[in-house]
């Protein structure tokens, strides 16, 4: 299913601690209704010097200010963060959600070599 088109309250929830991050959303489930799904973005979502990169990993531990937004007429689902470069400094990057990451039956999961559809 289109995550942005059947997911509502899309948040994210540092766990500090442990020093990762967790998409948060609820989900309708094939019979419509909504579930509440959670995914960590540090097991697939990682910095390449200061680029928000697919298949990369812990992001959490080289970023700041991380925040979702719903933009546009589609209400996309967007990633806004400061990344570390390599000269050390944060630079904002932003990166589409909706990409690789999708509501199947009520649960947020990862697809590496999905696209959006357009």
């Amino acid at each position: 299913m289109s995550f942005q088109q059947t997911a509502c309250d899309i948040h994210l929830t540092p766990e500090h601690g442990r020093r990762r991050t967790s998409l948060v959303a609820i989900c309708n489930n094939d019979e419509g209704s909504g579930l509440t799904s959670d995914i960590y973005l540090d097991d697939f979502l990682g910095n390449d010097n200061g680029h928000f990169v697919w298949g990369g990993k812990n992001i959490t531990q080289t970023s700041r200010n991380l925040e979702v937004s719903r933009e546009g007429p589609s209400r996309l689902p967007v990633l806004h963060g400061d990344l570390l470069n390599s000269s050390g400094d944060y630079v904002s990057d932003h990166c589409y959600l909706d990409e690789h990451i999708f509501n199947i039956n009520g649960e947020l999961l990862f697809k590496p070599n999905e696209g959006r559809e357009w």
